[in-house]
């Protein structure tokens, strides 16, 4: 066995307690049994122990590692850093409070950070999902490489608090916390026009038509936003268009090959909830709401797929809509079909943890075992 094939192990180890979880839960729910608090305290336990005590993993470690250290102790000094930083200022003034008034250890900054998000997916897992368990596996394995996005995962929190607000359209709770939000990270800037979108209903051709179009441009490699963003650039000329073409070359696939496992999985994903487009509008406004959302991240893999990070990282702010909607599409099915789609999604997921885990990044230690 290879050394990048053992070391994607302890993500798979993971995902298979998540599964057999799931199998347990699957039994006991067939005997009339009500299992949430349990699921809640396993899945959560373990997504804590794994992902909430690891060291050293991912890609941003060493860049947190250094803002960490960097973080002056003195609040003077911090503020007259804070003037010429680039990170947003609330998720520093979050750094420096936990650094100096409770623990000045990466490691605990780390994992306290996870403690509090975990808190809140579980909160969003009992209120909006049918299967907790199933929710929680999704989320691990799609969000897995989040830790590289500890500011984004904050924002996306702040969201997720939000979201009862933007149900009852209650907007001032809504933009103040998602306000906060943004404090942690500025990509929450796209919530705040969200409130006017998200709970409506839209007709399936809208759905279809984004589906279609955004395929379209992928298979065809058609690059309408960066010659957009050139154009524009142009237009300005100087410093603008020489910045603008240097991101261009740093965050382009100039190669890029738009049929993956990944590109695969989002189409079914996309194929199949245009076809349960029916039933789970007709569950309500809760429903649609994680329905948008899902096509708001399609729409940004898509038409944005000619960039390298930018689709990727707003797609997290969308990809908890997976945690929603899989759990109310299983519900809908007749048993033989809850039993295929499970073994289905249990694949995927292990693949993907598996696939992960090879990259040297995500080489898994952990604070109390190594």
């Amino acid at each position: 066995m290879g050394a990048s094939t053992s070391q994607s192990l302890p993500y798979v180890l993971v995902a298979l307690c998540f599964i057999a979880i799931i199998a347990w839960n699957t039994r006991q729910r067939c005997r009339g049994i009500d299992t949430d608090n349990v699921d809640t305290f396993f899945g959560g336990i373990i997504y804590f122990l794994f992902i909430g005590l690891r060291h050293e993993v991912g890609y941003d470690w060493e860049a947190y590692d250094a803002f960490f250290h960097d973080c002056h102790t003195d609040f003077d000094s911090f503020v007259a850093r804070l003037e010429n930083s680039n990170a947003e200022p609330l998720f520093q003034y979050y750094m420096f409070f936990v650094k100096n008034s409770v623990w000045d250890n990466l490691s605990f900054f780390m994992t306290l950070s996870t403690l509090i998000d975990l808190v809140v997916i579980c909160w969003l897992f009992r209120r909006y999902s049918s299967f907790f368990m199933l929710s929680m596996l999704i989320y691990f394995a799609l969000f897995l490489d989040s830790v590289n996005v500890m500011r984004n995962m904050k924002s996306i929190s702040f969201f997720y608090l939000s979201i009862p607000f933007l149900i009852q359209r209650k907007a001032l709770p809504y933009f103040i916390l998602n306000l906060i939000g943004f404090g942690f990270h500025t990509s929450s800037i796209v919530y705040f026009p969200l409130y006017f979108i998200l709970t409506k209903k839209y007709h399936k051709y809208v759905y279809w038509g984004i589906f279609l179009v955004g395929n379209f441009m992928v298979l065809s490699h058609i690059n309408l936003f960066s010659n957009l963003l050139i154009q524009g650039a142009s237009m300005i000329g100087g410093r603008v268009l020489s910045s603008t073409e240097e991101y261009m070359v740093k965050s382009m696939f100039n190669n890029y090959s738009a049929v993956s496992i990944g590109y695969l999985e989002r189409m079914c994903s996309g194929i199949l909830l245009l076809l349960f487009y029916d039933k789970l509008n007709a569950l309500g406004k809760n429903m649609t709401l994680f329905y948008n959302l899902f096509f708001c991240m399609l729409f940004c893999r898509l038409f944005l797929a000619e960039f390298d990070t930018l689709p990727v990282r707003f797609s997290y702010l969308f990809m908890s809509s997976y945690c929603i909607l899989y759990p109310a599409i299983y519900k809908e099915l007749n048993m033989r079909w809850k039993i295929v789609f499970l073994a289905v999604v249990c694949l995927y997921a292990v693949i993907r943890v598996f696939q992960l885990g090879q990259d040297e990044h995500y080489l898994y230690h952990n604070v109390l075992f190594g």
